[in-house]
């Protein structure tokens, strides 16, 4: 006969012991396990009992155990959590641990969630993407209203093609990105890498700038690199 799986008072008798000592290496283990039989109660555990240092850690079990169940009753428990600063760390906790195996999913989840395309998570989701799933993301990306957004995930975009076709993500520095300060660092990355690979066609490339700060950092980036 198969032994019927501890209860609630059971699971919180034991953490509560647990945390009093100090023994927070096995609490946060029982802790996981308690989440596989009931993700809600040991959620509501943590936020009553977990204080100091350790607090965010404890969050951070459930969640990582709660999406392996439910990645979006794990997003929702994490944006009902009363302090922000808890809410932004837990959110962005369970979008990167969806992103191991599907980072447009955690793009998803993460923007529905509340976290702006223009937030530094979607950034990282983005290249995240682009890196398993080039076109897809790209086409996305591309398809973005023009804005700080739309250029903050283009130079995302900019930085993954450098490191494989530096001439194709030149195009997309020229094409796609307004002048200003986002243009000039995604500009310096990809005469970076062009030039590892291919010195004259870079200096081409860096040849038709307009005079100005841009050539000239451009230039100097090119000067380091030969050395």
């Amino acid at each position: 006969m198969t032994p019927s799986p501890p209860g609630d008072a059971d699971f919180r008798r034991r953490l509560d012991a647990l945390w009093r000592r100090g023994d927070f290496e096995r609490a946060e283990s029982l802790l996981g396990a308690w989440v596989h039989f009931d993700p809600s109660a040991a959620a509501a555990f943590v936020e009553q009992v977990a204080t100091g240092d350790r607090r965010v850690d404890a969050l951070r079990t459930v969640a990582r155990e709660w999406v392996a169940i439910s990645a979006t009753d794990a997003m929702g428990w994490a944006m009902k959590l009363a302090l922000p600063e808890e809410r932004q760390a837990v959110g962005e906790f369970v979008c990167y641990r969806v992103a191991e195996d599907d980072p447009r999913s955690a793009l998803v989840l993460a923007t529905g969630a509340g976290f702006g395309v223009e937030s530094p998570l979607a950034a990282d989701l983005t290249q995240q993407w682009t890196e398993r799933e080039w076109a897809q993301a790209s086409q996305w990306v591309l398809a973005q209203p023009q804005g700080v957004a739309r250029d903050q995930m283009v130079g995302r975009l900019v930085f993954v093609l450098a490191a494989r076709d530096p001439a194709g993500a030149g195009r997309l520095v020229v094409d796609e990105l307004p002048e200003g300060a986002g243009q000039e660092e995604a500009a310096i990355s990809v005469v970076h890498q062009w030039a590892l690979r291919d010195a004259t066609g870079v200096a081409l490339w860096v040849a038709q700038f307009p005079d100005g700060p841009l050539r000239t950092r451009a230039e100097r980036e090119l000067a380091g690199v030969g050395h």
